[in-house]
């Protein structure tokens, strides 16, 4: 928000100023949190029978998103502890 602060202190332009972020505002700030949501939610709670097992190591890469779109991957099957 530092960009447009001073517009925001002018309360009749809030609404104008949120809307012309919001696209900046998913990429940057809820695009990385719903990611990092998904690859805690993958190691360390999803169930085990919709991976196939538990995961041994869940990646993200966010550099090399030229080409696709991967947010998680989970590689491989835990051993048995």
């Amino acid at each position: 928000m530092r960009p447009v602060w001073d517009r925001l202190e002018c309360p009749r332009n809030t609404a104008r100023v949120c809307h012309a972020g919001r696209r900046r505002f998913s990429s940057s700030v809820l695009g990385p949190h719903f990611e990092q949501v998904c690859r805690d939610r993958a190691l360390h709670h999803a169930d085990p029978g919709s991976l196939g097992g538990l995961p041994s190591r869940v990646v993200h890469d966010p550099g090399t998103r030229t080409g696709h779109e991967v947010d998680v991957a989970v590689i491989g099957v835990a051993e048995p502890i």
